[in-house]
């Protein structure tokens, strides 16, 4: 009886579907509904192709409306036009189709499948429709030719790797619909210089946008909450970093590699920095710690070589082990607290007894909001000083005998001083806004 019911059942699949080919492309037809998919032939197809939106196959009609597994794998196509008619695009369908110049997608597609247009190296451009809702992972992993995508607004989620080493990306448009980047979805994205997160994201997949090596800034928006590992590993021309009030943690190497970052802002909603999170930040010119930090991992400012300063504005230190500013000067530059009572307790307290000094910061508690909304650099300087600012500024630089030898105003356009002038020395930058006044040493060597 058992071997009957599977006899029965072979036979009912083998009348189900059947295989044709018809004016040089193969399908797979579906009896049950006059379906057809396109299928792969004997050989390979090559040059330019276009897909009918219906076959005809002994008086019957129907509707084709897939591109099926591996069906131009490796296959030299330049160009494929497909009908209005086709809902999906299968798993590694135009794998390593290395000639595919253009494809049209159309309006009726729905999902497109795991490594389906992988190392499709000679494709320049892509429109996703709106019609689509899912992007298999690894979809465009290795389009190196690939300059721009825009994701519709359709799109909830961008899978694993998906535009991986996509080398001559420069921009993408992410929707607002969008609530989740997988893990290395961009990563190795080496010419990608802009990119806008929208606020419906709430997550960002390990190493998402590592080795982006062109990208000059990012702003985080507030509905994310943690940033995670490696996520912008080596992204060695990233200057500055916004992070807003609603991220509670930086995980694991979130930084690591960012060799010309200048300036990044943590909240007072941050509570733990990762291991090896700002791991050879080799220009960072300070960091101020919120009160809110409870841990700071293993080696999180290693290598950091270029700092100045660091202000902690948490008045009890935290227990950190001493490998934590491994390789940076901190012999050699000042460690900032916010009272008399925070200078006893970081000068008995391990690491943080090692700067050069433990001093009062010159700030008062009510400019604490502004600190990290002002960075100067380069300092040292002896040419021209940038102030990186969002706000309207008044300035004032006094030299050691309280002279004052330079003012006027800066905004974010119009950012930089010339000091060339100046004799060398350690002058006091002094900075009046309408959220508060604070003052920086400036060096001119």
């Amino acid at each position: 009886m058992r071997k009957l019911l599977l006899i029965i059942s072979f036979l009912s699949t083998s009348l189900t579907f059947s295989q044709t080919e018809i004016n040089g492309i193969n399908y797979i037809l579906n009896t049950t509904d006059d379906t057809a998919s396109v299928t792969q032939i004997t050989g390979c197809y090559s040059g330019d192709i276009t897909i009918p939106e219906t076959v005809i196959d002994s008086g019957t009609t129907y509707t084709v409306t897939s591109i099926g597994n591996s069906t131009f794998d490796g296959c030299s196509l330049t160009s494929i036009i497909l009908p209005n008619t086709i809902t999906s695009i299968e798993d590694w369908a135009f794998y390593f189709c290395g000639s595919l110049a253009s494809i049209t997608l159309p309006n009726s597609l729905t999902s497109i499948g795991y490594g389906a247009f992988y190392y499709c190296s000679f494709l320049t451009s892509i429109t996703l429709p709106n019609s689509i809702t899912s992007i298999g992972d690894n979809a465009f992993y290795n389009c190196s030719s690939l300059t721009s995508i825009t994701i519709p607004n359709s799109i909830t989620s961008i899978g694993y790797e998906t535009f991986r080493e996509c080398s001559s990306l420069t921009s993408i448009t992410l929707p607002n619909s969008l609530t989740s980047i997988g893990d290395r979805v961009f990563v190795s994205c080496s010419s990608l210089t802009s990119i806008t997160l929208p606020n419906s994201l709430t997550s960002i997949g390990l190493g998402a946008f590592a080795v982006c090596t062109s990208l000059p800034s990012i702003t985080l928006p507030n509905s994310i909450t943690s940033i995670g590992d490696s996520v912008f590993a080596d992204c060695s021309s990233l200057t500055s970093i916004t992070i807003p009030n609603s991220i509670t943690s930086i995980g694991f190497g979130a930084f690591t590699g960012c060799t010309s970052l200048l300036s990044v802002t943590l909240p007072n909603t941050l509570t733990s920095i990762g291991d090896s999170a700002f791991n050879y930040c080799t220009s960072l010119p300070s960091i101020t710690l919120p009160n809110s930090i409870t841990s700071i991992g293993d080696y999180a400012f290693r290598y950091c070589t270029a700092l100045t300063s660091v202000t902690a504005l948490n008045p009890t230190p935290i227990t950190i082990n001493a490998n934590v500013f491994q390789d940076a000067p901190i012999a050699n530059i000042p460690l900032y607290v916010v009272d008399e009572a925070a200078v006893t307790a970081y000068q008995a307290t391990a690491v943080w007894q090692d700067f050069n000094s433990v001093t009062v910061t010159a700030l008062s508690i009510e400019d604490f909001a502004i600190t990290n909304k002002i960075k100067v650099y380069p300092n040292p300087t002896n040419d021209i000083v940038t102030v990186l600012t969002k706000i309207p500024l008044k300035y004032k630089i006094v030299n050691s005998l309280g002279q004052n030898v330079l003012q006027g105003k800066l905004d974010e356009n119009h950012n930089q001083i010339q000091v060339s002038h100046l004799a060398k020395g350690i002058y006091v930058m002094s900075f009046n806004s309408s959220e508060g006044k604070i003052s920086k040493k400036l060096i001119i060597d």
